[in-house]
């Protein structure tokens, strides 16, 4: 369940800061969740892709153990969707 960075798959912070300034101002200065990264996803399209695994697995797998490995952003999401907190709140 990786996050859609498009264009920027792959790449440091320190390489989108210096090629595409503006990208990086609103994507991971602004938080803008609703800016949409060059052929990627935004935070919201993200986090309701996320909310959707969620409710799927959920139900899938009731009174079950289950494990997700996944990177940090998409655990960012799992817990706000959790927590019910929106995907702009700073935790």
């Amino acid at each position: 369940l990786p996050w859609d960075g498009g264009q920027l798959t792959g790449w440091s912070l320190n390489k989108v800061q210096k090629e595409m300034p503006e990208v990086y101002q609103k994507r991971f200065v602004e938080r803008n969740p609703d800016f949409k990264v060059p052929d990627g996803e935004s935070l919201n399209d993200r986090f309701q892709r996320v909310k959707s695994f969620l409710a799927d697995v959920v139900a899938k797998h009731a009174n079950e153990q289950i494990v997700v490995v996944t990177h940090g952003g998409i655990i960012d999401d799992l817990f706000r969707n959790a927590r019910s907190l929106p995907p702009t709140q700073l935790t």
